[in-house]
Order: C-alpha cells, then structure tokens, then sequence
C-alpha cells in the first residue's frame, strides 16, 4: 500500500508521478531487495503501451520510493464506471493491452496484477499498464495489513485462487475477464462474499457473453472463452495469440491499428473527468499508510506538489503474488483443510459442525475442515432439524442445498382405526369428512372429543387430554346395534363396550404368512392382529382371509371354519415388484437444455444419498421428490409422484443459473 503524488523532476523539469511504500515493507530488508530486484526487470521495459519506471529509491528516513511517468487522463476503470464500453472501442483497448503484456511476457516479466484500475487511458486515447513488476513480491512477503481490506479478487485466475504457482498464462485469463466485463458490463464471477467469489473463480462457468450482450460476434465469444479456459493449458499459450486472433476476426467489429486512439472524450465526459479527479484530491488508500513527507524529508531530486493526489492514487500496489499475499485467502489452502459450500431453502438457518455452533447462517462458505468425516446440522425455527454426514478431503470444496421441512413436532396428532373399517370421524361435534383409518394431524395440545359413527353400529366415543408432539392411536372395536345389552356412559373417558350373545356353533382359526407379521383381515374388515395368530370361536361358516404387509403383494383366500375344530392356513406372500424413479436434472437457458451439475436428490425430504442423473427403486406409493443444485434455482421444486411396482416414472428438474 501507499500514496501517490504529483511531483517535478527539478533536475529534469518533468512532472513525475511519485509512489511511496508504507514503512512496515520497507523494514523488511529481504523483501526491499526483492522488490528492487522486480522493480528494476520492469523499468527495462521498454514498450509504448508500458508505463515506464525512472527510478526507484529510498529518503534518507527509509521511504523507499518509486518515481513513474505521469501521464494525463483516466483509468478503464473509471471510463467503465463512467459509460459503457463500445464493443469496437473494447476489442481495440484490449488489443493494446495485449501488446504490452506480449513484450513483458518476452522479457520473463509477469504482471499479475492485470485489472481495469492499473490500465490508464490517456487523454490522446493510447493504453499504459502501470504497477508491472509490483505485485510478484515472492518470499511469502505480506503487503496487506491485517484488517484491511483487500480488494476485490475478481480478475486473479483459478490457479491463483488455488495458491498455486504461476506463469504468463495468468496474465491471459486476466485479460480475458477484462474483455468479458467490456462486452457484458458484469463480472463473469460473483459471489456473496470473497470467499464465495474465489469458489465460483475455481469451479464454475460464467455465463455465456452472447447471453448478456446478442450484439457480440460469435468468434469474439469464442476467444474470450479460451482466454478464461479454467485450466492454463487450455488457454491461449502466447497472450500475442490472443491479440492475433481478435484482429483476424471477421466480423460486424471494425478493428482500428494499434497507433490510433480511441475516441476523444466527449464535453460532458471531460467535465465529470475534472469533478472525479477534484474528488480525488484528499482520497487516502483504502488500508493503507499515508506517509507525511516534510520539506526536508523528501527525495532531493523531486519536488512534492502539495495537496494533489493523482487518480493515479487508485492504483494501490497490493496484490497478489499467488495467494500468499492475501492473508485472509491463503488461510483457506496454507493447510490440508477442506471446506464446505452450504446453502438452505428457506435460508437463515444457524449452522451446526459436529454439533458445536459455527456462528454462521445459510448461505455460507465454511473453511479450516479438518479432512475425514463431519456432521452438518441446520437449525431454523419453525422446521425440522436437518443433519447430513459428510467427508471433507484435502483442498477440495463440497457444496450443498438443505431443503428445510417445516417442523410439525409441535403440534399433536391422533391415529385413528376402528373394526370395522369406515366409521366417520366426529371431532367435538365437527364432522371432519375423514372414515377410519386415518390420522388426525396438527393439533394444538388440549382436549378432544372423537367419536365414531357407522351405520348399523352403535357410537363410539372418547376424550382425548393432548400434549405437545404427542401421538396417539385409538382403534376400538364397533358394536352391531342389534347385539347390544349395554351402553357404558363416556363422561369419564371410557370407550363404549358393549357384550355379544355366545355363538353356539363356533371353531378356531390359525392363520400365518410367510414372511410372518402380516396384518389380518377377516371378511373384509381389520382383526388388528398379525401373523401368526389364532382366532377362537370364529362362526361355523365361510370366511374371507386376507393378510397384507408392507413391500409384498396381499394375499386372500377364502375358509370354512368347521365347528369345535382347529382350521389353519398358511399363505405365502410374493415380494411386491419395485417401481423405477428416474431423476433427471437440466439447466435452462432459454429455449435450449443443458445437462445440470450432479444435484442433490431427497426423497419426501430426506437426503436420498443419490444425485443426479439416477434411476432409484421405490416401494409403491406416492412421493415427494426434490432435487438441488448449489448455485442454481430450480424452476418446478418438490414434485409429487406415484411409483408403480413394476413401472418406470421419470421426472426431470429444471434449473436456472442463479445472478
């Protein structure tokens, strides 16, 4: 960090622009070595779209000090903040840039730090690229200052972002964004935050240019594409091949030679050019030290123009040799650590790692996981906590979308069958259109009244006290009206009972099931009882048996029950066929389709273990089915389905990338 000054060359009589580092750099005497060292490669540079370097030196205090030539005009970045870039005017900076960076290339010389803040556009229109050699600091060397901010990390290339090492190729990627951001007026990466940034740099696509700007010619597209490709060895092997291919493009870009301007400011331009740079006159670096230079402390050389801070001054000398200049980055890969990328639908929730709190919320970018297995918990009021096991491995980022289930543990619910089957269910005198079987669910705790009424039957009926998340079931058994004796009153909670008349003629029945534990029905209507079991004095007569179990097929028959003999019946139950859920995952653009990223599938809530594209096997029934893709939004979430056995059902989830 530092401050830059207007200043004159009093030997030379030239005006000079004039950088001082901040003194905690330059206490350090193997990195002021290794900073002139770089200084001095880039000061050989001899290139007219390179700004040039005069010297490089230290006062007699130890400010150590850089004199630059200064030159009038902007930066691209402040031209971008001003207007949006022609695609003709932005092919013809991007070229210039280009050759610049092709001659330092030559020379051994990598920049690093290419971004629209160290690109100067003079008044004539012609491209400078400042800060060359100023960021390669090597050593491991911090320029930053705990604390302080570190600038957006948007222009470093994946690799960079790895903390791996790095060649001329950088450079290229770089440029490529650069080109990107002109054409499109955005980012090609974004991010919540740094951390989330620096993932999406790693590991995902930007956005097709010809998506955000149709005006962009084909081949242009294609360039910048390869200029971003993730790996360096599918990018551009010389940055000249880049320049090559921008000029050979036949198109509707009119490409101008190297040697000619761009266009001319306009009035309105030049006059928002003198309040910005009136603006700028008291700006300080963000995180920076600003060095007060007396009279008789300055360079002998050059004479300090008081009070004039050059637009030159946003030009920090940061960044970034590798990632081991950031210390808030380096700390996400200076280790064998892992880290998790997690999302929630609804966001908010509090995060949870092997049950100790994290202080985060959803969305979040977890770091500093030590490789193995971890248990991620989600918490939100009003939902179902949700855990998933996880194994982190070194230097490797997994990410996730949690779909939250509203919490209903509250509330209280009550399981209601009754023998016979069908009764309608009254509760407290309000027919809630429900027959037996069925569960009465989300109930506030207090008390209830049920009662059960069948034609042909007498009521049933009873008082439920019920508490929080309480579960209870009831099943009692219908009376026939004609062969009731007695009513028992229900004031106090009791069901009703009643007593049958003896059958005269009677036997007993043995029923089991292979497998066993198969729910009984007799004549139609439900025993409550599973397999194996004996039923006494059933009535001398024909009856209809039918035993049904979960994942099988149900199996009836019919059997005479002989009178004061034990009947027995054995039925062997087929498994019931699996049905096929095939889960498919797209992403939208447009009118056209693409294969999504794996995405995450749950079944009724629950994470299945699977991700798309997958064929699952279910038990017959309905489902609810969800799938999720980090950095996506789907377009038709929680899709209800009904498995068949035996039958395939196929459905497909589609995403949209998210801004």
């Amino acid at each position: 960090m530092g401050k830059v000054y207007k200043a004159e060359d009093i030997k030379l009589k030239r005006t000079v622009a004039l950088k001082f580092l901040i003194s905690e750099f330059t206490r350090d005497p193997q990195a002021k070595a290794r900073f002139t060292h770089e200084a001095q490669a880039a000061s050989a540079l001899d290139h007219p779209r390179i700004g040039t370097i005069f010297e490089i030196n230290e006062t007699d205090d130890g400010h150590i000090y850089i004199a630059m030539a200064y030159y009038d005009g902007d930066t691209l970045k402040m031209r971008m903040d001003r207007r949006r870039i022609g695609i003709d005017e932005a092919v013809h900076l991007v070229t210039q840039v280009g050759s610049g960076l092709a001659k330092a290339h030559e020379k051994g010389i990598v920049h690093r730090d290419i971004k629209p803040a160290n690109i100067i556009i003079t008044d004539e229109g012609f491209v400078k690229i400042v800060d060359f050699g100023l960021a390669k600091l090597g050593g491991g060397t911090r320029i930053t200052q705990t604390g302080t901010s570190m600038g957006t990390p948007a222009y470093m290339s994946p690799e960079q972002v790895k903390g791996l090492d790095v060649d001329h190729r950088t450079d290229i990627w770089a440029l490529g964004v650069i080109l990107y951001e002109l054409l499109t007026g955005q980012l090609p990466f974004k991010g919540d935050n740094q951390m989330s940034l620096l993932y999406n740099i790693a590991n995902e696509e930007p956005p097709p240019i010809r998506n955000l700007n149709a005006d962009v010619p084909s081949p242009i597209e294609k360039i910048v594409e390869k200029a971003m490709a993730k790996s360096p060895e599918d990018r551009y092997d010389q940055i000249q091949h880049m320049t090559d291919d921008l000029f050979n493009v036949k198109s509707d870009v009119t490409h101008k030679d190297e040697t000619s301007p761009s266009p001319a400011p306009d009035e309105e331009t030049l006059t928002r050019m003198a309040v910005d740079d009136k603006n700028l006159q008291q700006q300080k670096i963000t995180g920076g030290q600003t060095i007060s230079i007396d009279s008789d402390k300055q360079p002998p050389r050059f004479r300090i123009m008081p009070k004039v801070v050059l637009p030159l001054a946003l030009f920090v000398l940061v960044v970034v040799a590798g990632i081991a200049n950031l210390p808030k980055i380096q700390s996400l890969f200076d280790d064998q650590s892992g880290y998790l990328q997690i999302n929630s639908e609804p966001e908010g929730a509090e995060i949870l790692i092997d049950g100790k709190a994290t202080g985060k919320k959803t969305p979040a970018l977890l770091g500093s996981l030590n490789p193995g297995k971890h248990m991620l918990s989600l918490r939100l009021p009003g939902h179902e906590e949700w855990s998933y096991t996880f194994t982190v491995t070194e230097h490797d980022t997994l990410s996730k979308v949690a779909p939250l289930v509203p919490d209903t543990t509250k509330f209280a619910s009550l399981d209601i069958n009754s023998n016979p089957i069908g009764a309608a269910i009254i509760l407290d005198s309000r027919d809630t259109g429900q027959r037996t079987p069925a569960v009465l669910k989300n109930l506030q705790p207090g008390s209830y009244h049920i009662r059960l009424k069948k034609d042909g039957y007498l009521v049933a009926e009873k008082t439920f006290d019920l508490t929080s998340a309480q579960q209870t079931a009831w099943s009692p058994a219908l009376v026939k009206e004609s062969q009731s004796t007695t009513k028992a009153s229900t004031n106090t909670g009791k069901e009703t009972t009643d007593t049958q008349p003896p059958i005269k003629s009677t036997g007993k029945l043995h029923v089991d099931s292979q497998p066993s534990g198969a729910l009984i029905y007799l004549d139609g209507e439900s025993t409550e009882e599973t397999t194996p079991h004996t039923f006494q004095n059933l009535a001398a007569k024909e009856h209809n048996v039918r035993v049904t179990l979960e994942g099988y097929l149900n199996k009836e028959t019919k059997v005479t029950i002989e009178p004061d003999r034990q009947n027995r019946i054995n039925l062997g139950l087929p498994p019931e066929p699996l049905g096929e859920l095939k889960v498919l995952a797209v992403v939208v653009n447009g009118n056209s389709e693409t294969l999504a990223p794996p995405a995450d599938i749950y079944i009724n809530g629950k994470p299945s273990g699977e991700q798309t594209p997958t064929t699952i096997q279910l038990k017959s029934g309905k489902y609810t089915v969800n799938a999720t893709v980090f950095g996506y939004e789907s377009q038709n979430p929680n899709q209800e389905v009904i498995i068949d056995g035996g039958q395939e059902t196929t459905v497909k989830f589609k995403f949209v990338k998210k801004q």
